[in-house]
């Protein structure tokens, strides 16, 4: 089975960009407990990424919620905006403290925050920092993201 060059890129499965759900309502998204089905804190020195982005990659197809990261156009009505927002605050409470640090910002989308993340792990074997620096994997210490 081949994969799309945007599949590859977003970091969804192409197993799972096959299988558009209908995304629940922003009601019921508000209510799940993120912690129950994404068991994991990201952490830098933890050898977890995997895990962890598969783990959300199940939560976005179980809920219809892989547009919000695998660079689809967004819908931007209130629904669509309100379950963005709650990704955004999914990834925050399941990410360490020093990950969160170094991605957030105070213009953060969904896909945003999960092309950061990703990024942190996944851009070759060196990150790049804010500065546009590079350093070597793990981070020591990098400055937190523009807040842009």
């Amino acid at each position: 089975m081949s994969s799309s060059s945007s599949d590859a890129e977003s970091g969804v499965p192409p197993f799972h960009s096959q299988f558009a759900t209908d995304p629940i309502p922003a009601s019921q998204i508000q209510l799940v407990n993120i912690k129950s089905h994404v068991p994991i804190v990201l952490d830098l020195h933890e050898s977890n990424y995997g895990v962890w982005s598969q783990s959300f990659t199940v939560v976005f197809a179980k809920f219809g919620l892989l547009d919000h990261v695998n660079g689809s156009t967004p819908r931007g009505d209130s629904e669509w905006i309100q379950n963005d927002f709650a990704i955004v605050s999914w990834v925050y409470v399941t990410i360490s403290p020093e990950i969160l640090q170094m991605v957030q910002t105070k213009s953060d989308t969904a896909y945003k925050i999960w092309r950061a993340v990703r990024s942190l792990f996944l851009d070759n074997k060196e990150a790049r920092n804010p500065s546009g620096k590079h350093c070597s994997w793990p981070p020591s210490k990098v400055s937190p993201r523009s807040q842009s």
